[in-house]
């Protein structure tokens, strides 16, 4: 399986070890029910937002599960606040992107242009986590296509995040933006195979199976066909061009000789 680059791994960090449904099940049950639920709305966020900074996931998820609870009360500053988490690396990888995309940023976008538009634009954002975030936190929004909780001309603001972030040759960029556009095509597959024949030459191999994974047989072979022609005309136009710079190389060099 490849990995991502380096620069973009955090080093593993340190887990309790308390298993998923556990944490959810018993322990922030039991948190919500004697201490957490009878906070204020202020207090319950402020708590939300300083387990967000802390190192385990398990602690990160307790965070999320506060703001699960609390869908309407999410604002843009608290959006702004977790975004400059991102951008300073205290939240790094996929794990964090897509657990706060659902848990949170998923909330505040239903139903608003405004705040759709804010996420969309970290489409062009040059921390990684974030721009798979414009692409994930739309991922159980796009089977609804313009219908409600949606709006008209939302899967347009999802297509013109999908032509960015799938420029991208990052991994996890990639699968990001697979996932959406999966999501994406099984609403409306015109849109997905318009994108694709526009894109192609961009997709990585996963990248692309993610985005046809739902599509008939036929329709996966097609496709696969059409991005390995591109592939193969692009390196024959690499190739062109590498034998080009060599024949001005050597040209220039006899004439210094």
């Amino acid at each position: 399986m490849k990995k991502a680059s380096g620069k973009h791994m955090k080093k593993a960090q340190p887990s309790p070890g308390v298993k998923h449904p556990d944490l959810k099940e018993i322990v922030f049950k039991n948190a919500w029910d004697n201490y957490l639920g009878g906070l204020s709305e202020n207090d319950k966020k402020e708590v939300a937002h300083a387990l967000l900074e802390k190192d385990t996931c398990e602690e990160r998820l307790v965070g999320l599960f506060i703001f699960d609870k609390i869908p309407k009360m999410i604002y843009k500053h608290d959006i702004v606040r977790i975004e400059q988490l991102f951008k300073e690396g205290k939240l790094a990888g996929w794990g964090c992107s897509d657990g706060v995309s659902d848990y949170v940023f998923m909330h505040w976008v239903q139903g608003s242009i405004e705040n759709t538009r804010y996420i969309c634009e970290w489409r062009n954002s040059d921390c990684l986590w974030l721009q798979r975030a414009s692409c994930v936190t739309f991922v159980n929004l796009a089977k609804y296509g313009d219908s409600s909780p949606n709006f008209p001309g939302f899967m347009k603001m999802l297509d013109q995040v999908c032509d960015r972030t799938i420029q991208n040759p990052e991994r996890f960029a990639q699968l990001g933006t697979g996932w959406l556009l999966r999501n994406i095509g099984s609403v409306d597959k015109n849109q997905l195979f318009a994108f694709l024949e526009r894109n192609i030459g961009f997709f990585s191999r996963e990248g692309l199976s993610y985005a046809i994974e739902k599509l008939t047989p036929a329709e996966r072979k097609k496709i696969k066909a059409m991005r390995k022609n591109v592939c193969e005309v692009k390196v024959e136009e690499d190739v062109d061009f590498e034998a080009e710079f060599a024949e001005i190389f050597s040209t220039k060099k006899r004439k210094q000789n």
